[in-house]
C-alpha cells in the first residue's frame, strides 16, 4: 500500500511537469507575438484527453486521475488562450475547439445520462479514453517523419521526450499495481514514440534541440 501511494504521487509530479513544458512555447508566443513556431492541436487534444481521463477518475474513484488531469486540464486551457490570443486565424482555431467541446459534451452527456450499469459504463468510457490517448501519443510520428527527411532531429525537444517516456512508464506501472488495463495499455505507444524520439536524436543530431519547436509535429 506504501509503495502504491509513493507510486501515485510520483505519477502525478511526473505529468504535472510533462505538461509544464508547453509554458516555453507560451513565452515565445508572447515575446514573438507570433505562433507560426507552435502547433495548436496538441493542446487541444491533451485538453481533450485530461477531460474523458478526469472523467474516468471519476468514475472508477480514482483521486489519482482526478488530480493529475484536472490541473493539466487548467494548464491545456491557459496554452489554448494564450494560443488564441496571438493567432492570425483565430476563427478557424475557435472552431476547432467548438468542435472538440461539441464533442466531448456529447460523449459526457452519454455517460452522465445513460441507465447502463455503472462497470459497462466504466468499460466504455476507459476504452473511448484509451483509444484517444494512443492517437494523442502517436501523432508525433509526423515529426518523425520530419526528421528522416530532413536528416535533422534539432527540433526533438529532448526534456519533452524524457518526460514523456518517465510518464508513460509510470503510468503503465500504476496501471498494474491497481490493475486497471486502460491505464497501462495507452502508455505504450508513448514509451514506443519516446524510444524512437532518442534514437533519432542520437543518430541524426546529438546538438541541443529547440525546446521552444516541442510543440511542432
Amino acid at each position: 500500500m506504501a509503495q502504491l501511494f509513493l507510486l501515485s504521487w510520483v505519477t502525478v509530479i511526473f505529468t504535472v511537469i510533462m505538461n509544464l513544458t508547453g509554458i516555453p512555447s507560451c513565452l515565445e508566443i508572447h515575446r514573438s507575438k507570433s505562433t507560426c513556431h507552435v502547433m495548436f492541436l496538441p493542446f487541444v487534444t491533451m485538453g481533450f484527453n485530461n477531460c474523458l481521463w478526469y472523467s474516468y477518475g471519476v468514475f472508477t474513484d480514482d483521486w489519482n486521475l482526478i488530480i493529475t488531469n484536472l490541473f493539466c486540464f487548467i494548464l491545456q486551457l491557459f496554452y489554448i488562450v494564450i494560443f488564441i490570443a496571438y493567432t492570425e486565424s483565430k476563427l478557424y482555431h475557435v472552431f476547432q475547439c467548438g468542435v472538440t467541446v461539441l464533442v466531448l459534451t456529447i460523449i459526457l452527456l452519454y455517460f452522465t445520462t445513460s441507465y447502463k450499469p455503472h462497470q459497462s459504463l466504466t468499460m466504455q468510457l476507459g476504452l473511448i479514453a484509451t483509444v484517444s490517448t494512443m492517437f494523442m501519443y502517436l501523432s508525433p510520428l509526423m515529426e518523425l517523419a520530419a526528421v528522416f527527411r530532413t536528416k535533422c532531429a534539432r527540433k526533438i525537444s529532448i526534456p519533452l521526450t524524457a518526460a514523456s517516456l518517465s510518464c508513460s512508464v509510470l503510468w503503465i506501472t500504476y496501471g498494474i499495481m491497481v490493475e486497471d488495463i486502460f491505464l497501462a495499455i495507452p502508455n505504450i505507444p508513448g514509451i514506443l514514440s519516446s524510444c524512437a524520439r532518442v534514437v533519432l536524436v542520437c543518430h541524426y543530431d546529438k546538438g541541443p534541440p529547440s525546446v521552444l519547436n516541442q510543440y511542432v509535429v
